[in-house]
């Protein structure tokens, strides 16, 4: 192992060699690294914006589009279904009719007492008819009904207090 020495220089033999004498300004420094440390945190946070913002923008446009257009056709096919006539078997006779039409159609065959389910046939009260409901949904809503709903003609009278 070889050892080495350092041997210091004086002033005049540091000038010959061209070593610098004066001190580093510190202020110059401080004031660069402070710039520079502020420059990499801005450089971060507009990345970390421009990724939420790419993120938000590729979410809405692979995923919420398509699935509001999915949506959008489902609720057409759903509409039309519902709502038309057409024939489903034209050889047998079987129609599609709209649901509002087969619910007509169920109610007068239930109080006909045509039930062709397991069950008994009881009468089916509309919700037009039924003033029990309809009172239901005034209060619901905040209406004051104008008078209190009549009893059912078939009902008994309650007996009287003593």
């Amino acid at each position: 192992m070889s050892e080495t020495k350092f041997e210091a220089l004086t002033p005049e033999q540091a000038i010959e060699v061209g070593y610098e004498r004066s001190e580093p300004n510190a202020l110059k420094i401080g004031f660069l690294t402070v710039v520079i440390v502020v420059g990499i945190i801005v450089t971060c946070y507009a990345v970390y914006y421009w990724y939420v913002g790419q993120l938000e923008y590729t979410r809405r446009n692979e995923v919420e589009v398509p699935l509001w257009q999915e949506t959008k056709d489902v609720r057409a096919y759903e509409t039309e279904r519902l709502t038309q006539y057409k024939y489903l078997d034209k050889s047998k006779g079987t129609v599609s009719l709209p649901i509002e039409k087969s619910m007509d159609l169920l109610l007068q065959e239930a109080n006909a007492g045509k039930s062709f389910y397991n069950g008994t046939n009881l009468a089916v009260k509309p919700t037009e008819v039924d003033p029990g409901l309809q009172a239901v949904i005034d209060k619901a809503l905040g209406k004051v009904p104008s008078a209190p709903p009549a009893p059912p003609a078939d009902a008994a009278p309650a007996p009287a207090k003593k």
